[in-house]
């Protein structure tokens, strides 16, 4: 996930460089350049918010797998490593 955000973040940044950031409603200025990091940290905030919001209505889900017979452990180390990686851990202090 944090791949995929890293790529995005990138062909946004370039997108601005080449001038095609005024093609879709903005513009290039120098003020535009000092506030890209900001929305750089509020699009992080917002996606990480939406990772929580997914994990939580994941584990939701497999909780209400039991009613069916099915029991998944939701407390073991896979499932703290998918919390904290949406919270913006990489793993990489783990290897």
């Amino acid at each position: 996930m944090n791949l995929n955000y890293e790529s995005l973040r990138r062909l946004k940044r370039g997108n601005q460089t080449l001038g095609l950031g005024s093609l879709f409603g903005r513009s290039s200025s120098a003020a535009t350049a000092a506030s890209g990091e900001s929305a750089a940290d509020a699009d992080a905030q917002r996606m990480h918010a939406q990772m929580h919001a997914d994990v939580a209505a994941l584990e939701r889900d497999v909780h209400d797998l039991a009613t069916v017979g099915v029991h998944m452990d939701t407390q073991g180390p896979a499932w703290a490593l998918l919390r904290s990686a949406a919270g913006g851990a990489t793993g990489d202090a783990q290897q």
